[in-house]
């Protein structure tokens, strides 16, 4: 996602944080598969 956003959305790549969390934080248990589980949070922060 940060090379997609750096590549075409403009945004430099010292305001972004890539944070993977992998079965640490699964939305689906039940199956660690599911479309649910690739997820992406974006927050923006502004000052």
């Amino acid at each position: 996602m940060v090379d997609y956003l750096a590549g075409t959305g403009g945004v430099t790549r010292d305001r972004m944080l890539a944070s993977g969390k992998g079965a640490s934080e699964l939305l689906n248990k039940d199956d660690p598969f599911a479309a649910e589980i690739r997820r992406v949070l974006i927050v923006n922060v502004s000052e």
